[in-house]
């Protein structure tokens, strides 16, 4: 039987520079275990240096420092170090729980820490794989290197806990910092207040759909390549919806569209959100996600708990998804052609089934109650002596 008592007892602090509602990748993934967290911790909070919407999830305290930028786009608190450390004072943290490292929040979470004598949870969030420190151009490659080996590599010091989502990242952490990660635990999934009829009839118009940042490592351009290359008939389109992040990969991404003789069948819808998503995503035949690097791709668990399959990419930390439904490639246009001709493909009750299978396999496996109590064990563990 769980200790709700010596639960109970851990005040744990989240930082982490943006927390705002667009930002639906970590930002969503900390509010989902924090408001997790807020029902059964004594104290739970967030601090940020984002001024804009921030996620609010109940029982947790936000704590908004306006921020000053140091190298460039490099975001600082104002408060800056003895703001943090007034904070785990004055709410006698037991835990930090950081969510970056390639930010002044790593830097100084790790000297409050170390001067505090408490545990830090460091979590990367895929920014320590191969094409998150090699495909970013050499200006950001060089500054990732002194930030690195200049100075940052002295903050791991002995109370710094790495926290690994999958398999692949504790693989990657081991190249990089020259030391495994012990903690891993995969993100968090909040339970769907909607259903889904099992069997659904599909508009004559199907549709692929990418969706997340157009960025040049979610691979849009692999998808428009691939889609456009396919052999399917004329009345399948590639719907894309997302934000634009990268205005040159953008415009790459339009003259690829313009090049293709599918060109009327691909779409840019722009970002979506909320319910429209929810309609989007439930609606859509597949979705496609071929990421260089994902640590763990939410698209496609938030995509398969609405029960559609997608194709994805074995770089998005999914190693066993055509088991369950989805369908798994190699990272390439070709690769992904022929995945698209395949789903085409399918009948009806194919495209149900394989819905069906991949929602009950993450509904099971990513379930924010069995995550959270995952977290809650640890952090005991981890506790303050």
């Amino acid at each position: 039987m769980l200790n709700e008592e010596r639960y109970g007892a851990i005040r744990i602090l989240h930082v982490l520079d943006d927390f705002s509602v667009k930002n639906t990748g970590v930002s969503k993934t900390v509010s989902q275990i924090a408001g997790w967290q807020a029902k059964h911790f004594g104290w739970v909070g967030v601090h940020t240096v984002n001024e804009n919407e921030v996620f609010r999830p109940d029982g947790v305290v936000i704590n908004v420092s306006k921020k000053r930028f140091l190298f460039g786009r490099w975001n600082y608190p104002l408060t800056g170090l003895k703001g943090l450390m007034k904070i785990c004072r004055l709410q006698k943290i037991t835990h930090v729980h950081v969510h970056e490292f390639w930010r002044a929040g790593f830097i100084i979470s790790a000297i409050a820490t170390h001067l505090l004598k408490l545990p830090l949870i460091l979590s990367a969030h895929g920014s320590t794989s191969p094409w998150a420190l090699s495909h970013q151009g050499w200006l950001k490659h060089l500054k990732k290197q002194i930030y690195w080996k200049g100075f940052a590599h002295f903050f791991l010091h002995q109370n710094v806990h790495l926290h690994a989502i999958t398999e692949l990242e504790a693989n990657h952490f081991e190249l990089f910092f020259k030391k495994r990660a012990k903690l891993i635990i995969p993100n968090s999934l909040l339970p769907l207040n909607i259903k889904i009829a099992n069997v659904k009839a599909f508009d004559s118009k199907k549709y692929f759909l990418f969706l997340g940042r157009l960025h040049p490592v979610k691979g849009v351009d692999i998808a428009i390549k691939a889609f456009s290359a396919s052999v399917i008939s004329s009345d399948w389109e590639l719907l894309i919806a997302g934000p634009k992040e990268v205005s040159n990969y953008y415009s790459r991404l339009k003259k690829l569209t313009n090049l293709s003789s599918k060109k009327s069948r691909i779409k840019f819808l722009g970002p979506v959100y909320g319910e429209e998503k929810k309609k989007l995503v439930s609606s859509a035949w597949v979705v496609l996600v071929p990421s260089y690097s994902e640590v763990l791709a939410m698209v496609n668990l938030e995509a398969a708990q609405l029960k559609t399959p997608t194709i994805t990419s074995k770089e998005t930390g999914l190693n066993c998804w055509d088991k369950y439904g989805g369908v798994l490639i190699d990272l390439n246009a070709k690769a992904l052609k022929t995945a698209i001709e395949d789903a085409a493909n399918w009948s009806n009750n194919d495209r149900v089934e394989r819905g069906i299978k991949i929602s009950k396999y993450v509904v099971k496996q990513f379930n924010l109650e069995k995550i959270g109590w995952q977290w809650a064990n640890y952090l005991v563990k981890v506790q303050k002596k």
